[in-house]
């Protein structure tokens, strides 16, 4: 992904099925092809340097959406599930409730992602003097 972060950020994402109208629940065949993995959760855990808080971590986030990544990133802190959003416009979102400091030097930041764009938020926390 990038490797000046080798050995300080580490993550997994799933790709979380959702369906066209959320009110079905697939009980055909076809109702099953209704869903498609277009929306992955990703759990980006990050190893700092120095002591930092999530709170901090949050923060950079929540500047970066508000600039050079506005439009693309965003950061939420409505507790919402995997069907919340699909068909959203931007290519990640952090989901602040879902986030947990492990100790001063290590976080754990969850969000959700369309297609293929896991590095945004390791980008954010390099750019942003983070990691």
């Amino acid at each position: 992904m990038l490797p000046e972060l080798k050995g300080k950020v580490t993550g997994v994402s799933i790709r979380v099925p959702t369906y066209v109208n959320d009110s079905v629940i697939p009980n055909s065949k076809a109702q099953a092809n209704m869903s498609r993995p277009n929306v992955s959760m990703i759990d980006l855990t990050v190893s700092t340097d120095k002591p930092t808080s999530l709170a901090e971590i949050i923060s950079k986030f929540r500047l970066a959406a508000k600039s050079d990544m506005a439009g693309v990133l965003r950061v939420t802190d409505e507790e919402l599930v995997s069907s919340d959003y699909n068909g959203s416009p931007y290519s990640a979102i952090i989901d602040a409730p879902a986030c947990a400091e492990l100790n001063p030097q290590v976080c754990s930041n969850h969000g959700f992602q369309k297609g293929q764009f896991a590095n945004i938020q390791a980008t954010v926390l390099q750019n942003y003097g983070v990691v």
